[in-house]
C-alpha cells in the first residue's frame, strides 16, 4: 500500500498526538523498564510521524520529544531521580537515536511511496492493455460483423480512401458479379475495367467532385457481368472522418437497377414509338425512325419486315448501334443475300404471327442462313466466319398485329455486351410492336378516310355536273318544241336520251347506295352469255359522241351458258364498254372477247386508248377514284363504275384484273366469271335478235277496245299532271289525279279506278297505307295497284306486295315497262 499523503497542520498534529502518546506509554512502562531508556518509546513516534508527515512531521516530533522527556515525562515520575540524570546524560545521543528514527521513517515512507507508484503504473498499464485488446476485439468483431453484413445483402459494398484508387474494402457481391479474384478487385484499376467505357468518363467525374467538395458521390452506369454482359447499377458513396487528424474513408454501395433501367426504357421507348409514329407519311419512314430508336437502349440490331405483294416478305428497314457491325451485315447481306434474320425466326413469326424468343443462340441457330448457300462452300465459308463477327448472343422476333392479319415484323438481336433476352423484354417488344402497328394501320386508315373524303367532296362535284349536263338539253329541247316549224320528232329522240342518261345515273348512285349497305341481290339463272354481250355493246354503242371508236366482238361458236343475274351482268359489260369508248381516241378500237376455258369463262374488254398509269392501277377499282385524264380526253363519270363492276362480278363467284403496259398504251379489263357445273333449271332463251329493250307486248294506241279508268297519287303535282297527260296522250285512258291519300280514297269512290298508280313515299299517308285502305274497301278491292318508287330493292318490292300492290315500278319508270304493267294480267 502507498503511506498516506496528509495536509501540513495534519503532519504536525499527527506528530504532537504521537508524541503525546509516546509519553503517555513511557510513564505506563516506567515501573517496567525504571529510568534505562528514557526516550525509546518516542523513537516508534517519530518512525510514525516520519511515515505519516514526511521529515518535517518526524523532526518536529523529535524536538517535541527532547523536550517532553525533562518537562513533562521526569516530573511526573519525581520519586525517580535517576531518569532525570539518565535523560540529561543522553541528550546527544538522544537527538542522534532520534535523527535515525527519522530517516528510517522517511526512508520507509519513500521505499513505500515508490513502490506503490509502481504498482500503480503496473496496474495503469494493465488495464491499458486490456483496454486496448478489449478495442481491438471489438473493432475485429466490427469489422466481421460488418462483412457478414455486407456479404448478406445484394448490393456491393466498398471503401476507399477519397482522393485514393486503391480500395480498403469491399464485399463478396463483387467478385460474384465481376468474376474478379478477391485480391485482384482491391487493386487501383479493377472497378475501370469493369465499368462500361461510356459510363467510364461520368463516374471518375462525380468522383471528382465528390473528392473536391465533400459532397456525395452519386451515379448511375453499367458494370460488365462474369458473363460480359451489363447492367444497370445505382452507385452512391458518402465520405466518413473516423476521429479528428484522422484519415476519412468514402463508404459507398452500388445497387443493381438494370430492371428500373428496363422499365424506364420501356416507359422512355414507347413514348418514343408513339411520337415516332404519330405523324406517320409513308411505312420506309416511320419504321426506319423506330428501328433508330431501338438500337439506342434495346437492341444492337433492329430489322423490319413487311409484307410486300403476294405476301413475300420485305426488308423495309434496318438498323444497327455499331456502325462497323453495320458495314458488315451489309456487305454480307449485298454479297450472299442473307442476315442474321434466320436465327430469330422472323420469317417464321412473319407467317404464323406467333412472336419468338431466343434467349441464347449457339452456332447450329446463327448458321441457319446459310442453307441457301448449300451448293457454294467458298461462300458458305466466308458467310460464317461473316455471322460469327456479328456477335449476336439473343434474339427476339414479334410480328406487326393490325385488323386484318400480320402487317410484318420486328426482329430485335443483342450482341455479347448486352444481357440475353428474357420474357419481360419480350413482353416489351410486343407492345412496341403492337403500338407501331396500331399508328401505322391508323395512319393508313387515316389516309385511306382523307382519300375517301376527297374524292367524296370531288364525287358531289362532278355529280352536280354530270346532272347539269343532260339538263341543259333537256330544256334547250323543251324551249325549241314550244316554237313552230322544229323537227319535234328529233328534239323529243334527244331529251329521252338525256333523260335515259339521268335514269342510268340515278341507278348508279342507287346500286353505289345498296352496295355500301350490302343489300344488293342478284337474281341468278342459267342464260346464254351472247344475247347479254350483243345488249351491252347496242347499248354502249348508242350514245351520240362526236366519235365514236370501233367496237368489234368475238363470241365462240358454241353458245357459253352461265350462272348470272342477266341484267347485272350487261349492267357489268355496259361500264366496261363505257369506259373503253370514252378513253379512246378517234381511229382506235375496242374488243370484246369471250373465251370459255377449264371450267371458267374469260371476257377480256381491250382498247387502245389513253392507257393506265402504273400507280394508279392499285386503286383503279376504289369507290370515287377518277384518274387524271391525260390532255384532249374528256373526264366523264362518276368514279363509281369500276368499283360497281368489280363488286357485281365478285358477287358472281368471279374475279376482275385491270392491265395496262402505262400511259398511251391502251387497256384491258379481264372478267372471269365460273362456268356451271350442270344446269339445275331449264335454260333461259336469250334471243339474239331481242333488241336491247323490252318492246310492249299490249295494244298500241288506238287499238284497246275502251278507255281504261286510271287513277294516278303522287304528292309530286309535276310528276303526277305529267304522267296523266302521257297516259292520256299515248294510250287514251281517262285518267284523274290525286296529290294525298285522304283525297285519293274520295276520288277513288267516286271513279272506281281500274288501276291505281300510288307514290310510295306521300306525306300523312303514304302509299302503302293507302293500298291497304284499297284493299279493305269492297269497292276498290279489286283495283289493280302499281306501286311508283325511287327504291327497287328485293325488300321494298316486298312491302310493296305485302302492303296489297300488283306489281313495284321503280322511278323513272320507262314507258314501255310501263305500258307492260298497265295490260291486264295473265290468267
Amino acid at each position: 500500500m502507498s503511506p498516506p499523503s496528509l495536509r501540513p497542520v495534519l503532519s504536525y498534529s499527527s506528530a504532537a498526538i504521537l508524541v503525546v502518546l509516546a509519553a503517555l506509554l513511557r510513564v505506563i512502562l516506567a515501573p517496567m523498564i525504571g529510568p534505562q531508556l528514557p526516550y525509546m518509546p518516542f523513537f516508534f513516534a517519530l518512525i510514525i510521524a516520519a511515515w505519516l508527515g514526511g521529515m518535517g512531521a518526524s523532526l518536529a516530533a523529535l524536538f517535541l520529544s527532547l523536550a517532553a522527556v525533562p518537562l513533562v515525562v521526569a516530573p511526573i515520575e519525581q520519586k525517580s531521580p535517576a531518569l532525570t540524570r539518565q535523560a540529561a546524560a543522553v541528550d546527544g545521543a538522544s537527538v542522534a537515536m532520534g535523527l535515525v528514527a527519522t530517516l528510517l521513517g522517511t526512508s520507509l515512507r519513500t521505499s513505500q511511496s515508490r513502490a506503490a507508484e509502481s504498482l500503480r503504473l503496473v496496474a495503469g498499464e494493465r488495464r491499458r492493455s486490456s483496454e486496448e485488446c478489449a478495442r481491438r476485439r471489438a473493432a475485429e468483431e466490427e469489422k466481421d460483423l460488418l462483412r457478414s453484413l455486407s456479404d448478406a445483402i445484394p448490393q456491393i459494398v466498398w471503401i476507399s480512401r477519397p482522393g485514393g484508387q486503391q480500395l480498403e474494402f469491399i464485399n463478396r457481391r463483387w467478385s460474384e458479379y465481376t468474376g474478379l479474384d478477391p485480391g485482384e478487385a482491391m487493386s487501383a484499376e479493377a472497378w475501370r475495367k469493369v465499368v462500361h467505357p461510356d459510363d467510364l468518363p461520368r463516374v471518375v467525374e462525380a468522383l471528382a467532385h465528390s473528392d473536391a467538395t465533400g459532397a456525395i458521390f452519386e451515379a448511375e452506369y453499367r458494370l460488365r457481368h462474369a458473363s460480359g454482359a451489363y447492367r444497370w447499377f445505382l452507385g452512391r458513396a458518402a465520405v466518413i472522418a473516423q476521429s479528428p487528424g484522422s484519415n476519412p474513408l468514402r463508404f459507398g454501395s452500388a445497387t443493381d437497377i438494370d430492371d428500373r433501367k428496363r422499365a424506364e426504357l420501356g416507359t422512355r421507348l414507347l413514348a418514343a414509338v408513339g411520337a415516332a409514329v404519330a405523324n406517320v407519311e409513308d411505312d420506309s419512314t416511320a419504321f426506319g425512325q423506330l428501328a433508330r430508336l431501338a438500337v439506342s437502349d434495346f437492341a444492337d440490331w433492329c430489322i423490319v419486315h413487311m409484307r410486300g405483294e403476294g405476301g413475300s416478305p420485305v426488308r423495309l428497314a434496318v438498323a444497327h448501334a455499331d456502325p462497323r457491325r453495320a458495314t458488315l451485315a451489309d456487305n454480307l447481306f449485298r454479297r450472299h443475300g442473307i442476315g442474321p434474320e434466320p436465327c430469330a425466326g422472323s420469317l417464321r413469326v412473319l407467317r404464323t404471327g406467333q412472336p419468338e424468343l431466343v434467349p441464347e443462340i449457339d452456332e447450329r441457330r446463327l448458321f441457319l442462313a446459310l442453307d441457301d448457300l448449300a451448293d457454294h462452300p467458298e461462300g458458305q465459308e466466308a458467310a460464317r466466319e461473316a455471322l460469327r463477327g456479328l456477335g449476336i448472343r439473343s434474339a427476339i422476333a414479334v410480328p406487326l398485329r393490325g385488323r386484318e392479319g400480320t402487317l410484318g415484323a420486328f426482329t430485335f438481336l443483342a450482341a455479347d455486351s448486352r444481357h440475353p433476352y428474357d420474357e419481360a423484354d419480350l413482353r416489351l417488344a410486343l407492345e412496341v410492336a403492337d403500338r407501331a402497328a396500331a399508328a401505322v394501320e391508323n395512319a393508313r386508315l387515316f389516309a385511306r378516310v382523307e382519300r375517301a373524303d376527297r374524292r367524296k367532296d370531288e364525287f358531289l362535284a362532278i355529280l352536280a355536273h354530270e346532272l347539269r349536263n343532260p339538263l341543259a338539253p333537256i330544256h334547250n329541247a323543251l324551249v325549241l318544241m314550244g316554237n313552230p316549224g322544229v323537227d319535234l320528232q328529233a328534239e323529243r329522240s334527244l331529251a329521252m336520251r338525256m333523260v335515259s342518261h339521268l335514269a342510268r345515273l340515278v341507278e348508279d348512285l342507287v346500286d353505289v347506295s345498296r352496295l355500301t349497305r350490302g343489300r344488293i341481290e342478284l337474281r341468278r339463272q342459267i342464260v346464254e352469255l351472247g344475247p347479254i354481250v350483243e345488249r351491252a355493246v347496242e347499248s354502249a354503242t348508242s350514245s351520240d359522241r362526236e366519235w365514236q371508236a370501233g367496237v368489234s366482238v368475238s363470241l365462240p361458236r358454241t353458245p357459253v351458258l352461265v350462272n348470272a343475274d342477266s341484267a347485272r351482268l350487261e349492267q357489268v359489260l355496259w361500264n366496261l364498254l363505257d369506259n373503253a369508248l370514252k378513253y379512246t381516241g378517234p381511229g382506235g378500237r375496242v374488243h370484246l372477247t369471250v373465251e370459255a376455258r377449264g371450267g371458267e369463262v374469260i371476257i377480256r374488254v381491250a382498247d387502245t386508248g389513253v392507257g393506265i398509269p402504273a400507280e394508279i392501277l392499285p386503286n383503279i377499282f376504289d369507290m370515287f377514284y377518277r384518274a387524271e385524264a391525260p390532255r384532249g380526253v374528256a373526264r366523264g363519270g362518276l368514279g363509281i363504275g369500276l368499283c360497281l363492276v368489280k363488286s357485281l362480278v365478285e358477287m358472281h363467284g368471279g374475279t376482275i384484273e385491270a392491265r395496262s403496259e402505262g400511259a398511251g398504251e391502251g387497256s384491258e379489263f379481264v372478267v372471269t366469271l365460273p362456268l356451271p357445273p350442270f344446269l339445275p333449271h331449264p335454260l333461259v332463251a336469250e334471243s339474239r335478235s331481242e333488241p336491247a329493250r323490252s318492246r310492249p307486248t299490249g295494244p298500241a294506241k288506238g287499238q284497246t277496245e275502251s278507255p281504261r279508268r286510271i287513277l294516278i297519287v303522287d304528292d309530286n303535282r309535276d310528276a303526277a299532271t305529267s304522267l296523266a297527260r302521257l297516259l292520256e296522250a299515248m294510250e287514251g285512258d281517262v285518267v284523274r289525279v290525286a296529290h294525298d291519300g285522304h283525297t285519293a280514297l274520295d276520288i277513288a269512290r267516286d271513279f272506281r279506278p281500274e288501276i291505281a298508280i300510288l307514290d310510295i313515299g306521300m306525306p300523312d299517308m303514304d302509299g302503302l297505307e293507302l293500298a291497304r285502305h284499297f284493299r279493305a274497301d269492297a269497292l276498290l278491292a279489286k283495283t289493280r295497284l302499281l306501286a311508283l318508287s325511287g327504291w327497287g330493292h328485293e325488300e321494298d318490292r316486298e312491302r310493296s306486295r305485302e302492303a296489297g300492290f300488283d306489281q313495284h315500278l321503280v322511278k323513272p319508270v320507262d314507258l314501255d315497262e310501263l305500258r307492260k304493267a298497265l295490260l291486264p294480267a295473265q290468267t
